[in-house]
């Protein structure tokens, strides 16, 4: 349950940090959700999840500090395409898990 937690506050961290514009910042970004979410649907446990937000947060931050950009529709679509890639993902582990037991 700990690391759901984590999760989830590593999406909202990103959310709030991926504001990005119609530059070339928005396309870095929207690349680094896609990328992210290949990832995500490549994952083979919870931990995997955990480290792909986390490489992505870092991503984030690291575009955000060259300077403020703002938000825009296609970097709101690939956020919510990470988003729900890492919810489905995680349920599927935690239901492996569950039937496990």
């Amino acid at each position: 349950m700990g690391k759901m937690k984590n999760i989830l506050l590593l999406l909202v961290l990103a959310s709030l940090l991926s504001a990005c514009g119609d530059s070339k910042e928005a396309k870095a970004c929207v690349t680094m959700y896609d990328v992210a979410t290949d990832k995500v649907l490549k994952a083979n446990s919870p931990e995997e999840l955990l480290e792909v937000s986390y490489a992505l947060h870092l991503e984030l931050v690291e575009l955000a500090a060259d300077g403020e950009i703002a938000d825009v529709k296609n970097v709101t679509g690939a956020r919510k395409r990470f988003e729900t890639a890492i919810k489905e993902k995680y349920i599927e582990f935690y239901t492996v898990i569950q039937e496990k037991k």
